[in-house]
């Protein structure tokens, strides 16, 4: 119960009760309660309104502000859609389709690669030369998104980028002491394992729906934790499994899975059913996580069913001997 101190004889309560025997009009008694309340309050507003006002004081006429002044900021426009900005030694890399730029602090272009389009054929493999390979009448050239924009520096500074094209593969490239690229990149993919389809390609990182991607030295090896977007179309491109854990080489010219368990994937039955979207990756402590999008029931039709937003701290592989 709240009492409001009206004078040093009287108390009234903010939710007063009639009293019958002192006030014949109950809400009469009630109104003017009310009112002492008001008055009060009133009062000491305006009390703190004229004390804070000979604190501060009005404020000086040049520090308003000046809307017919035009800021000249920093600026970059890329020759497409931008997917991934990343900054490292005083370097801004934007990885974009077909296209990754480096630029230096005030944003002006340093340097620039091509990353597609990409001619693709089938029999064709993501890191082969494909103009005479097949039948030319199969190929097609497909735009490259970039999916996975990282640098790594346990070995040497490398800049990781992977696209949309050649099978999700990733392509290394060396950076030199200011941050600039050097040299041309390799690309980062070895013939399937006997294991065979997706599993068997560690090297394929990034997934046609989106992909995040965050790098951790551990125990002297390089570990790529990969979270892999799902679509809900049926006949969408297959995609690598929706989480896994890939060890960079020590000749750093591809990856391989730690054991069959070193990856989790949706249920068959679910596969083009049940979208999964991963919108960020972090790692904090000893812990790597995880945040995505998902349906709270992988059982429920779509339509106007309600998601949930997640935080999941990535299982940790076994150290391999």
């Amino acid at each position: 119960m709240i009492e409001v101190v009206l004078n040093d004889s009287s108390y009234y309560d903010l939710n007063p009760k009639p009293h019958y025997g002192d006030c014949p009009g109950t809400n009469r008694c009630v109104m003017k309660a009310w009112l002492k309340v008001w008055v009060c309050a009133l009062f000491a507003l305006c009390a703190l309104v004229a004390q804070v006002r000979g604190e501060c004081g009005d404020l000086h006429s040049g520090s308003k502000l000046n809307l017919s002044v035009r800021y000249q900021l920093p600026s970059f426009q890329a020759d497409g859609p931008i997917q991934n900005l990343l900054v490292f030694a005083g370097r801004v890399y934007v990885g974009a389709v077909n296209r990754l730029y480096s630029l230096d602090r005030s944003l002006e272009r340093v340097s620039e690669r091509g990353t597609g389009p990409v001619l693709e054929r089938p029999g064709c493999p993501p890191c082969g030369l494909c103009e005479g390979a097949g039948n030319a009448s199969a190929a097609v050239a497909r735009d490259n998104a970039n999916e996975v924009l990282l640098v790594e520096t346990y070995y040497d500074d490398e800049l990781f980028s992977c696209g949309s094209a050649r099978g999700g593969a990733c392509e290394r490239y060396l950076l030199s002491r200011d941050g600039g690229l050097t040299g041309g990149p390799q690309c980062m993919h070895a013939p399937r394992t006997a294991t065979g389809g997706r599993r068997g390609c560690p090297d394929c990182v990034a997934g046609p729906s989106g992909t995040r991607a965050l790098s951790v030295q551990s125990g002297g090896v390089v570990r790529f934790f990969v979270g892999t977007s799902v679509s809900a179309d049926p006949a969408a491109t297959p995609a690598p499994p929706v989480f896994s854990v890939r060890q960079m080489k020590e000749t750093q010219d591809g990856f391989r899975f730690f054991s069959q368990h070193s990856y989790l994937d949706l249920l068959p039955r679910l596969r083009g059913a049940y979208p999964l979207r991963y919108v960020y990756a972090f790692a904090s402590g000893a812990h790597v996580y995880f945040l995505s999008v998902q349906r709270e029931d992988p059982g429920g039709a779509g339509a106007g069913e309600g998601a949930s937003t997640r935080a999941s701290p990535a299982p940790a592989p076994p150290t391999p001997s």
